[in-house]
């Protein structure tokens, strides 16, 4: 907790920006000191997240106990900033004012802690990302490694937050840059998490002069080589079974999607769908079934895997559904989830009559 005279105790772990429309990085104005903001600002029973870095090599762990990171220029305004946890939820705190009659600014953040990306915390910066002469606070939060990142921009206007993205929370982002530009506005790219690649951008979001909207119109100088790649595993002539295959097509119709390019996207589903038809290209992996396995094993194994297959070509299905949905042609969508529904009834019928 922070609170009282614990606040003492739980500066390990605390991150506190100290904001002001003239002060300097690092030149904090305020006369409180980072405890007693601390104390007076942190609800109670709350944990205040710090900014960490490891070393790779030797595992070690750095906290920093206030980072003063940079200053948001509001009029007028000395405020701070920080992210705190109650519970399993994180939120944003925004103080404005703090030295006088103060008003508090709150925003629930998901996921359960702050990014880390190349071994240090990033998911709490403050940035002027469109060059308008007020600073902007990003967060980068997190459920779990394997499922991504969230990012959210926000700015303090006429006493409350703002959203910068356009669709408020980008998902699924394994690594952030932001890349300044000759007119001084960022570029926001969101790599995706199925690469280590650098060309394999997921996002790519600009300026338009009133939010950050996703805009892959240079997309490809970021992703075309490892998509290229990952096409040539799909079509590949070896024998494959249909999961390996359905789990690449996921990923590229996720790209089409986000990139509008709706009819690739229907297209390769159909190529799927013959793809997982074909007894040349589709196959039981040989690990599926020990040499030694007596007929019926073997049979009711290889039943199984029938079933698995009518499982993906469902997935398949939901894909194009979910490509149609996205490009706004709803009952078409609606005819391919029904499909999709027809077939996992059918798995599961089917499942329901196997031997375990």
């Amino acid at each position: 907790m922070i609170n009282g005279t614990n606040g003492i105790k739980s500066l390990s772990r605390l991150v506190v920006l100290f904001l002001s429309i003239n002060g300097n990085i690092g030149n904090p104005l305020m006369s409180q000191t980072v405890q007693e903001l601390v104390e007076e600002f942190v609800p109670q029973g709350a944990t205040v997240e710090s900014l960490r870095s490891v070393d790779p090599i030797t595992k070690t762990e750095t906290k920093t106990l206030a980072a003063k990171i940079g200053h948001l220029r509001r009029k007028d305004s000395r405020d701070i900033a920080f992210i705190y946890k109650k519970g399993d939820q994180l939120k944003l705190r925004v103080v404005l004012n703090p030295q006088g009659q103060a008003a508090i600014l709150d925003r629930y953040l998901p996921g359960t802690f702050l990014w880390m990306q190349d071994f240090s915390t990033n998911g709490f910066q403050i940035l002027d990302l469109n060059a308008d002469g007020v600073d902007e606070i990003v967060t980068i939060t997190s459920q779990g490694a394997s499922i991504g990142a969230y990012l959210n921009i926000f700015t303090v206007r006429g006493g409350a937050f703002e959203s910068l993205l356009s669709n408020t929370v980008a998902v699924g982002g394994y690594k952030f840059k932001f890349e300044p530009h000759p007119n001084r506005k960022y570029r926001i790219i969101i790599y995706g998490k199925w690469t280590e690649k650098e060309n394999s951008t997921v996002d790519v979001y600009e300026w338009n002069g009133q939010q950050y909207l996703r805009s892959n119109g240079d997309f490809p100088q970021y992703y075309n080589a490892e998509l290229e790649k990952i096409l040539q595993e799909i079509y590949s002539r070896e024998p494959k079974p249909a999961p390996w295959r359905a789990t690449l097509t996921t990923q590229v119709v996720g790209i089409y999607i986000r990139q509008q390019r709706y009819p690739e996207a229907v297209r390769l589903c159909n190529d799927m769908l013959r793809i997982i038809d074909d007894p040349i290209l589709t196959v039981v992996p040989k690990s599926a079934i020990k040499e030694d396995a007596a007929p019926e094993e073997r049979n009711r194994i290889l039943a199984w895997w029938e079933v698995n297959k009518i499982e993906v070509k469902a997935l398949i299905y939901r894909l194009v559904g979910d490509t149609y949905k996205a490009a706004g042609d709803l009952q078409r969508a609606e005819k391919e989830y029904q499909r999709a529904r027809r077939l996992e009834a059918e798995a599961k019928q089917r499942a329901s009559k196997l031997p375990r």
